[in-house]
C-alpha cells in the first residue's frame, strides 16, 4: 500500500498530502463498510427496529463529535504528530472489539472507541497540510487528502456488499482485517511525519491570542452552519442511502453498494478540478461555495425523488461532482482564511465539531423517523431545507463586509 522507501525520497508535503490520503481512505472504509449489511447484522443479534441498528452510527459520531475540541485543542499544545498517532491507535482497538463481538451492546462499545479514534484526524490532517503546503495550493492539496475519503467509501460499500452479501463473508472479518491495516498506519506517521516542536513553541508564545473571539465572527458561524448543512445531506447518503434503495426504491444485493458509491468516484475528479479553480480564484471563493451548495440542493432532491434506477444513478452522480468532498477543501481554505496560523487545529475541529453534529442528528432522528412514517425520504428533504438556509446565510453574513470585519 505505502512503499516506505519511496515515501522518504518525496519532498516532506508531498510525503503529508499522500500519508493523510491513505488515513482518510481508513477512516471512510469503516464509516460505510457496515452500512449495506445492516440486515446481516440484524439477524445475527435479533434485532428488528431500525432507530436501533441507528445506534451503531450514533454512538459513533457522538463520540466522534465530543472529541474533535478536545483533541484540537490537545494538538497545538502537546504536538498533531503525537495526537494523531495516539488516536488511529485507539481506533485500531476500537476495530478489533467490533470484530470481536458476541453481543450488540460490545458493537457500541467499539462504536464508541472507533469515534475517539477518529475525532482526532480531521483537525491534525488539514492543520499539518495547511501549514506544509504554500498558500497558492492549499484548496489543490487538501482536495488530494480529502479524496482519500471518496476512495474508503467505494472500497467500504462494495467490499461488504460484495463478500458479504454475495459469498457469505462473516462480517466481523472484514473490521478484524482493517483493524491490523489501521495500526499499521499508526506506525506509518510516527516514521514519516515530522516533529512538531516548532509548532508546539509557536502556539506557547501565541496564547495570547483570543481564540474564543476569532470563532465569534460571524463569518466563520455562517461556516460552521454551512458545514453543519452540508454534513446532514452527505450523512443522509452515506448512512441511510443502501437502506432507502432497498426499502423504497426495490434495488437489490450487489447492486445497492455500486449505485451508493457513485458519490465517491465522481466526487474525486470534481474535488481535484474545483479546488484548482478555487485556488486559481480565490477571490471567488464565496461565490464558488454558493454555486456547489446550491447545486447539491438540486441534484440531492432530485436523486431522491428518482424512481428509475437509471436516474438515480444520474444524479447522485452529479451531485458526486459537485456535494460534501468538493466543498470540503474549499471551506477548509476559507475558515484558514481568518484564523491565526497557530491555531488551524482548533479553528478545523471546530468546523468538523459542526458537521459531525449533523452526522448524529441525520442518523439517529432519520431511524426515529423511518420507524414513525414507513420512508426515510423526510429525512432527505430535511437536508435540502438546510442546504437552502445555511448558503442563505453565509450570503448574508458576507455581503455585510463593513459591518462584519474583523
Amino acid at each position: 500500500m505505502v512503499n516506505s522507501k519511496t515515501l522518504l525520497k518525496l519532498p516532506y508535503w508531498v510525503r503529508v498530502v499522500t500519508i493523510f490520503f491513505f488515513g482518510w481512505a481508513i477512516i471512510w472504509i469503516y464509516r460505510t463498510v457496515l452500512n449495506p449489511i445492516y440486515p446481516e447484522i440484524k439477524r445475527t443479534f435479533g434485532i428488528t427496529l431500525d432507530s436501533q441498528m441507528s445506534l451503531i452510527p450514533t454512538v459513533f459520531y457522538a463520540f466522534y463529535t465530543m472529541f474533535q475540541i478536545p483533541f484540537g485543542l490537545l494538538a497545538d499544545r502537546y504536538g498533531r504528530k503525537r495526537i494523531v498517532i495516539s488516536a488511529f491507535s485507539i481506533f485500531s482497538i476500537g476495530l478489533l472489539v467490533i470484530s470481536l463481538s458476541k453481543s450488540f451492546a460490545v458493537i457500541i462499545i467499539g462504536a464508541a472507541l472507533v469515534g475517539i479514534g477518529q475525532s482526532a484526524y480531521f483537525g491534525c490532517a488539514y492543520s499539518i497540510t495547511n501549514s506544509v503546503v504554500v498558500e497558492k495550493k492549499r484548496s489543490f492539496a487538501s482536495a488530494i487528502v480529502n479524496s482519500g475519503c471518496a476512495i474508503g467509501i467505494a472500497i467500504g460499500l462494495i467490499s461488504s456488499s460484495y463478500l458479504v452479501k454475495k459469498y457469505g463473508m462473516d462480517w466481523r472479518v472484514l473490521l478484524r482485517a482493517l483493524s491490523i491495516v489501521t495500526l499499521f498506519f499508526a506506525a506509518i506517521y510516527y516514521i514519516f511525519l515530522e516533529k512538531d516542536a516548532q509548532h508546539v513553541q509557536s502556539v506557547k508564545q501565541a496564547n495570547s491570542i483570543p481564540f474564543k473571539k476569532v470563532i465569534q465572527n460571524p463569518k466563520l458561524i455562517a461556516a460552521f452552519f454551512l458545514y453543519f448543512a452540508t454534513c446532514y445531506g452527505y450523512y443522509m447518503i452515506i448512512t441511510w442511502l443502501p437502506s432507502f434503495l432497498q426499502s423504497e426504491r426495490n434495488i437489490e444485493g450487489v447492486m445497492i453498494g455500486y449505485i451508493s458509491s457513485i458519490v465517491a468516484f465522481t466526487s474525486v475528479p470534481g474535488a481535484l478540478f474545483i479546488s484548482r479553480l478555487a485556488d486559481k480564484y480565490k477571490d471567488r471563493k464565496i461565490k464558488l461555495l454558493v454555486i456547489l451548495e446550491l447545486l447539491s440542493t438540486v441534484t440531492l432532491f432530485m436523486a431522491i425523488m428518482s424512481s428509475s434506477t437509471v436516474s438515480i444513478i444520474i444524479w447522485l452522480a452529479c451531485y458526486g461532482f459537485i456535494g460534501k468532498i468538493v466543498v470540503d477543501p474549499i471551506l477548509i481554505s476559507y475558515v484558514v482564511d481568518y484564523v491565526p496560523k497557530e491555531t488551524y487545529s482548533r479553528a478545523l475541529s471546530f468546523l468538523n465539531f459542526s458537521g459531525m453534529l449533523a452526522s448524529i442528528v441525520s442518523s439517529y432522528s432519520t431511524g426515529l423517523i423511518s420507524d414513525a412514517t414507513g420512508t426515510k425520504i423526510y429525512g432527505y428533504y430535511i437536508a435540502c431545507i438546510l442546504l437552502i438556509v445555511s448558503t442563505t446565510l453565509l450570503i448574508f453574513v458576507n455581503s455585510k463586509k463593513k459591518k462584519f470585519e474583523n
